[in-house]
Parts: structure tokens; sequence; C-alpha cells
């Protein structure tokens, strides 16, 4: 703020210098509309996330990111983000744009923004209803979050807004569409990954089956969304599917007994949402999934039929 922002540049040659000040002066929100309906600059901010849990920062800015503008009578236009990672969209008639991001390292996302809105849909606050969503820039109108690019086993498409993973021959629909890796997160002996905030973090990308685990709690969230309107994973075990796995479970207990380190160790084992997680490691095929069909032929039918089906 009060810093003079870098000139931007378009695709069409076109050179725009930004007004000092960097974002302007609160309005009403009737008089943005009028604003927007004329025609006014568009702002907001490119970032990616990080953990740095000593200084409580969760993201950092990406300065020279592409925002390529896809539809209206600006399409094709491209904006630079300034250091800050901010960028503007000069003379945008309307509440909403979409773009296209880019940045070298970075896996490229086509995002609809919002003058007033968060950059999920209106309506769709699945990050301010999730507990562990404190300071997420995302609830900020303009900001837009990138990630790493998956690993060349998994790859990630967008619909829309919504998301899935391609991974070993299966289609897999989940919350996130952003990953973090970060060889000091999670702490040692917490595990080698985490899923949260709409953010898969591994410690390692060679470790697909640590990243097979971490999907499968985003695909929860997006499923705990859907029925409970909420993205706590936990509470997948109260939504259809989770219910279906655990009966599933406790019909391969009950006739061939457990198998499998997620079936002894006592965190996995007592814990339905994180039994599964893990069983859509072996299902997926990370190790011997014909294994996980003879010992767990109940999971794997309920794999079969539960993981791949997508939320109309």
């Amino acid at each position: 703020m009060g810093e003079t922002l870098p000139i931007v540049i378009v695709s069409t040659g076109l050179l725009l210098a930004a007004c000092s000040g960097g974002v302007a002066p609160p309005q009403t929100q009737a008089a943005e509309e009028e604003l927007a309906e004329e025609g006014a600059d568009f702002t907001g901010r490119v970032l990616t996330p990080i953990r740095d849990l000593r200084e409580e920062r969760f993201t950092r800015s990406v300065p020279e990111a592409q925002v390529v503008v896809l539809e209206g009578p600006l399409s094709g236009s491209a904006f630079i983000t300034d250091t800050e990672g901010r960028y503007r969209i000069p003379n945008l008639v309307g509440d909403e744009v979409r773009v296209r991001v880019e940045k070298e390292g970075f896996l490229a996302k086509e995002v609809t923004v919002y003058r007033y809105e968060p950059t999920f849909p209106p309506g769709d606050n699945r990050y301010e209803k999730h507990p562990r969503s404190m300071d997420d820039v995302q609830t900020t109108p303009g900001n837009i979050l990138i990630g790493l690019p998956w690993p060349k086993e998994i790859k990630f498409v967008q619909e829309g807004n919504r998301g899935f993973i391609h991974t070993f021959g299966k289609v897999i629909e989940v919350e996130s569409d952003l990953l973090l890796v970060n060889g000091e997160w999670p702490p040692e002996g917490e595990g080698c990954g985490a899923h949260s905030w709409g953010v898969i973090t591994v410690k390692d990308l060679e470790d697909l089956g640590c990243f097979i685990h971490e999907i499968a709690h985003s695909h929860q969230a997006a499923r705990t969304w859907f029925h409970l309107d909420t993205t706590y994973e936990v509470h997948w075990e109260e939504t259809p599917e989770g219910e279906a796995y655990r009966l599933a479970r406790e019909k391969d207990l009950a006739e061939h007994g457990r198998w499998g380190w997620f079936d002894t160790d006592s965190n996995l084992r007592d814990t339905i949402y994180e039994n599964g997680a893990e069983a859509l490691v072996e299902w997926i095929g990370v190790r011997d999934p014909d294994e996980f069909r003879r010992n767990c032929p109940n999971r794997a039918a309920w794999a079969d039929e539960w993981f791949t089906r997508r939320i109309e």
C-alpha cells in the first residue's frame, strides 16, 4: 500500500501505467456496482501456499505471473503481477472475469474471479466453514491461489471450479487443486503429508502413497461439503459414502479378518476416514491392488462404486 505499481504489460502491446496507491479507496457497494457497469479496474493478487508456522505465514506472493483474460472484450489480454503478486485489469465491465494464471514452475490455473465474492463461486463458502481455514486469502475477492505441478503419475484437471484427479487410470473428484511440497511439514512423527485449507502438502514428491492418501482426504472433504455443508473430512463418516465404507470394512473384518497395516495400526484401524484413505492407496494401484482385492473384497467393491462416482 502506498507504493507505485509497475507498468502492466498486456498482450495487445498496450502499456498501461498503474495508478499510485495500489488499491482504490473503499466505496459503497452501490457505487462499486455502478463503476462495474461502466467499466472499472479489476484488481486482485496471485499467491501460493506455504507453511511457515514460526512466522504464521500461509501464503506468499507470486510476482511476474501472467493473468490472461479468457472471455469478453478483453479476451486474450495478459497482465503481469507485480512484486506483491497484484494484478490489475483496466476498464473491465461486469462483476466477474474468467482468467488463466500462468507462471513457470507452477500448475496453470483457469478460474473465475469476482469483484465482491471469493474466488470460488458465490455461495460456495466451503473454506469459510472449514475449521482450519483461518486467514485463507481466497476469501478476499480477486485473490487466486496457484500451486506446484503434480507428479507425472497424478494429473489434476479443473472442470469449472470443481477438481478432479486423474491417476493410475482412475478419475477421482477432489476438493483440492493445490500442491505444496515442504520437507519440513508435517513435523517429524506426524506423517508424510497433510490436507487442509484446500491444499495437499507432502514431504517428498516421490512418495506416491502419501499423495494418494491425502488425495483421499481431499475427496472426503468434497463429499462432506456436498452432504453436510462443511469440508472437515472427519465428518465424512456421516456421509452416505462414509457409511457405506464402514459397512464394507465391517464385512471384510468379519469374513476375512484384518489385513495390512491399516487394519492393525491403531490410528488407521480405529478412525474410519483414515482407514478409508489408506484403502484408496491400496485400491488405486500404488502397491498391489490385486492383493487388496483378494483380502478386502468388500472394500474393493466399495471403492469401485463410490470413489469414481461424480457428484451431480
